[in-house]
C-alpha cells in the first residue's frame, strides 16, 4: 500500500497510459493523477493540498509540468502546473489563517469529526512520521520547522476556530465558530472571480464586446469571453467548465445565434446570474423561455456601459 504525496493517507498509485502519468483515488484528496516527481518539492505538496481542500474535489486535476498533454481531458479535469499551485501558497497571516481551517475541514469532512493521534515531537516510527507530516501539510508548514504549528495552533485556539487541544499527542477539530468560517470561506471560493461574456464576432457589435471587457475590469472581474477558449478539453465541455466557474454571464443578443440560448440555459439551470443585453433594432425571440429578467437595450457604447456596470454591480452587490 503507498500513500498520497499530499495528505499521506494510504492509498493505491496505479500506473496509467498517460505518458508516466501516475492515479490516485485518495479517502481525503479524491481522484486525481500526477505526473512523476511532480511533488519533490514539499512546498508544491502543500499547495497541491490547498488546491484540493479549495476546490473541495469537485474537480479532478492533472498534476503536470506538461501543458500540452496528448490525451483529451473530461469536462470535469484540469491541468495544474506547479507555478499555478505555487500562486495559491498565503500571502499573509490572514489568508494563512483562512486556509488552515479550510485545509482542516477539508480533512475532517464532517462537523464532530477529528484528527486524531496527532505527534509534534520528533519520531521515529514511520506512521508517526506520517502524521507529522500530514499536520505540517495541514498547517502549510513546508520546511522541518514545526513550532510554527504550535505558535498557529494558539492563534487558532485564541480566534475560537478549533477546539481546546495539548501539545505533544492530540485529536484536533473544528469548533461551530470554525465551521461557519469554512461555510464563508467556500461560499466565496465556489466561483472564480470571472465574468463569462458572450458577443457576436460580426462588426456591428464589436464596441459591445469592448464594452464588456472594460465593465468587468472595472469590477475587479476576469473577462472570460466564450469564442476565446483554448479548448483543451472537448469543446462543449470547455464551455461548461468557464460556466461552471464563472460568477457571472453576460450575453449579447443582438444577433440570435443558437448556441448563445444553449450557454445561458445551461448557465440559468446552474442559478447563474446572467445578464441579457441588445442592440436597439434587432429584435430578440425569447427562445426556450430562459429571459426572465430586464433585457438591457443599447443605442451606444457609452450607454451600455452605464448600464451594465449598474446592473451587474447590482446583481453582485458589488
Amino acid at each position: 500500500m503507498d500513500f498520497c504525496p499530499m495528505c499521506y493517507s494510504e492509498t493505491a498509485i496505479e500506473d496509467t497510459p498517460y505518458n508516466s502519468h501516475k492515479r490516485i483515488v485518495c479517502p481525503i484528496c479524491g481522484e486525481y493523477y500526477f505526473e512523476e516527481n511532480f511533488f519533490e518539492d514539499p512546498k508544491v505538496a502543500v499547495c497541491g493540498y490547498i488546491y484540493k481542500a479549495i476546490n473541495n474535489n469537485k474537480v479532478i486535476p492533472v498534476f503536470t509540468k506538461n501543458i500540452n498533454l496528448p490525451w483529451p481531458l473530461d469536462s470535469n479535469m484540469e491541468i495544474v502546473t506547479p507555478q499555478q499551485l505555487l500562486d495559491l501558497y498565503p500571502k499573509n497571516l490572514t489568508e494563512l489563517i483562512d486556509q488552515i481551517v479550510l485545509n482542516i475541514a477539508f480533512y475532517i469532512k464532517t462537523i464532530g469529526s477529528k484528527i486524531t493521534n496527532i505527534y509534534l515531537n520528533n519520531v521515529i516510527e514511520r506512521q508517526y512520521a506520517k502524521k507529522s507530516a500530514l499536520i505540517k501539510t495541514i498547517f502549510c508548514v513546508y520546511d522541518n520547522n514545526i513550532e510554527q504549528v504550535n505558535v498557529l495552533i494558539k492563534h487558532l485556539e485564541k480566534l475560537g476556530y478549533i477546539e481546546p487541544v495539548s501539545v505533544g499527542m492530540f485529536a484536533l477539530t473544528l469548533s461551530f465558530k470554525g465551521w461557519m468560517r469554512v461555510e464563508k470561506l467556500q461560499n466565496k471560493a465556489s466561483s472564480a472571480n470571472q465574468a463569462y461574456l458572450i458577443v457576436s464576432d460580426k462588426e456591428n457589435v464589436t464596441a459591445c464586446k469592448d464594452v464588456f471587457k472594460k465593465v468587468a475590469l472595472a469590477l475587479d472581474l476576469t473577462p472570460k469571453f466564450a469564442d476565446e477558449a483554448l479548448y483543451s478539453k472537448p469543446m462543449i465541455s470547455e464551455i461548461f467548465y468557464e460556466i461552471r466557474r464563472s460568477k457571472i454571464v453576460i450575453a449579447d443578443l443582438t444577433y440570435q445565434k443558437p448556441h448563445i440560448y444553449y450557454e445561458t440555459g445551461y448557465a440559468e439551470a446552474l442559478k447563474k446570474p446572467v445578464i441579457y443585453t441588445c442592440k436597439h433594432g434587432y429584435s430578440v425571440k425569447r427562445q426556450l423561455d430562459i429571459i426572465h429578467n430586464n433585457l438591457i437595450k443599447w443605442e451606444n457604447p457609452e450607454q451600455l456601459y452605464d448600464l451594465l456596470t449598474t446592473r451587474v454591480s447590482a446583481v453582485l452587490n458589488l
